[in-house]
């Protein structure tokens, strides 16, 4: 099903109420693949508005958020698409948590940039995105899940942690079969 809306908040409400379709197991998101985020100037107290796409992926993540645990809704796959390496707190949400322990393939593929080179001074939301957004996802879902694929627009191993022994530091698919 291809989803057609004219406001974020028409978006929001139709993924506010997904648990309706009971059938539904698999859920594909995609965003737009455009970071279109401005920094805040380092000399300048004006922080720059959050952009539509931005703003729509937040909106949609705070709307599932909204699901009663309480149904019979059972999803076992995430797919999301073209999410922007930025701080989510939709996704961070402890609401968010009853859609996530059902899952049994998790796919996030990330934006990061529309430049060529990665830009400093995203670095600490880029950091804080993978360290407690996705950290947050992957803790939730540890315990079902069967296949996880994760990707990034540019190369994301200076920001690895370091190896410790008997896991993996740097790693975009991992995959586990009962």
């Amino acid at each position: 099903m291809v989803f057609e809306s004219d406001t974020v908040e028409e978006t929001a409400f139709f993924f506010s109420s997904v648990s309706k379709f009971s059938n539904l197991r698999t859920l594909r998101l995609y965003f737009p693949p455009v970071f279109e985020e401005e920094h805040k100037d380092e000399f300048d107290d004006i922080i720059p508005p959050i952009s539509p796409n931005r703003t729509l992926q937040i909106a949609i993540f705070n709307a599932l958020a909204t699901l009663n645990p309480k149904t019979n809704f059972t999803l076992h796959t995430l797919e999301i698409h073209s999410l922007l390496a930025l701080p989510n707190e939709g996704i961070r949400s402890p609401r968010f948590s009853p859609l996530l322990h059902s899952l049994h393939t998790l796919l996030i593929s990330v934006v990061t940039n529309n430049r060529d080179e990665f830009e400093m001074q995203y670095d600490d939301d880029y950091i804080h995105f993978w360290k407690t957004d996705t950290y947050s996802l992957l803790t939730r879902t540890a315990e079902t899940l069967t296949s996880l694929t994760l990707s990034s627009d540019i190369n994301t191993s200076a920001f690895a942690a370091p190896i410790r022994s008997g896991t993996r530091s740097h790693s975009q698919s991992c995959s586990r079969s009962h």
